[in-house]
């Protein structure tokens, strides 16, 4: 069975490019575009790798304590190059690490490499 990756991704064109990525390296790769949509496919199981959209995530604490009740995955957000104090709040509040989206979609091969 393949590992579970899930997207935080409002934006479908940019998501699409990080499933078709993840499918070349046998992942199953499942976005999800808004915050409900996110806690409800949580409470069903922990995915090995959760990528969010900085930029997007209203409520990093909520989540974030949802993750923490379930267990623990790996927690990977992404950010405009502009936002830089998102990217220090979520590596604060206990993401892994956090990249600007244009470095995200550059190193994309090597994250889902390190999945698979």
């Amino acid at each position: 069975m393949a590992a579970l990756v899930l997207v935080y991704e409002p934006d479908l064109f940019f998501s699409s490019r990080i499933e078709s990525a993840g499918k070349k390296f046998g992942l199953e790769v499942k976005t999800i575009t808004n915050m409900n949509e996110l806690h409800e496919r949580l409470k069903e199981g922990l995915p090995k790798l959760l990528l969010v959209n900085l930029d997007a995530l209203d409520e990093p604490d909520e989540l974030l304590a949802e993750l923490v009740s379930r267990g623990s995955c790996r927690l990977l957000g992404y950010y405009s190059h502009v936002q830089t104090e998102s990217a220090e709040r979520a590596l604060t509040r206990g993401f892994e690490s956090v990249i600007p989206r244009r470095a995200f979609a550059v190193k994309l091969s090597e994250i889902f490499a390190q999945v698979a």
